[in-house]
């Protein structure tokens, strides 16, 4: 479910198939974009009731997403970011964002993390969920997924051994973030190839998880960007 105008003509855009938009009887219909299946003129105040915005928009609409398998992300080209159990939908929805800006394949979502296509992430996203590839991906196969699409499993962490300014992160990593309380799962670093931490400076304990999320992803798209950087074409 979308909401607004601007989203439903951005999954339009996306070549998404957007079924059905629900439009408050009073509202004004000067913007309403076409190429939807069907229009449904709804009574004043019924969308107020249904949509879980504090101000909800005068228009809705169901949007069919596309069919992605954790396989079709990580045989793309470019990083993956995976969330392992962040649950906050604004910081899902920004670390959406955050991965289309900075090129990244797709992301990955493993379980404890909150579902991506929610009204909140949607919002939160401006409209990158519906154009970034996302998928479901079992804790149990992240591992061996990886491995087979000869990637490296690079994961952040508070005392990672790998400063994230010397590193080099190439398209073939997959960039694992985790629970805003707990952090990465110790037996997913356990398995990871490379343990990031980002350089602070005071008494700064942690950033956000979007925050450091947006920091990684581009710096791994400026050290892809420099000559003599590994990805997983070049292996």
């Amino acid at each position: 479910m979308v909401e607004g105008p601007t989203l439903v003509a951005e999954a339009l855009r996306a070549g998404l198939l957007v079924t059905d938009v629900f439009v408050d009887e009073q509202a004004d219909r000067g913007d309403l974009v076409s190429g939807f299946g069907r229009l449904h003129v709804v009574a004043s105040g019924v969308l107020d009731r249904v949509l879980s915005t504090v101000s909800p928009q005068p228009w809705a609409a169901v949007v069919e997403l596309p069919s992605i398998t954790a396989t079709d992300v990580l045989a793309a080209r470019g990083p993956v970011v995976v969330l392992a159990g962040v649950q906050d939908p604004g910081n899902v929805g920004t670390v959406i964002r955050a991965a289309e800006a900075a090129g990244a394949a797709g992301v990955l979502t493993m379980e404890g993390t909150a579902d991506p296509f929610s009204p909140k992430v949607v919002r939160s996203s401006a409209g990158s969920v519906l154009r970034v590839p996302i998928a479901a991906v079992a804790d149990d196969e992240l591992v061996d997924l990886v491995r087979q699409h000869m990637r490296r499993l690079v994961v952040t962490a508070m005392a990672g051994t790998t400063d994230l300014w010397s590193s080099a992160i190439g398209d073939d990593s997959v960039l694992v973030l985790g629970n805003e309380a707990a952090g990465v799962p110790s037996w997913l670093i356990d398995h990871a190839e490379v343990v990031l931490s980002i350089p602070m400076r005071g008494e700064v304990e942690s950033l956000n998880v979007a925050m450091a999320a947006t920091l990684v992803l581009f710096e791994a798209a400026r050290t892809r960007s420099q000559p003599g950087t590994a990805s997983a074409g070049d292996k």
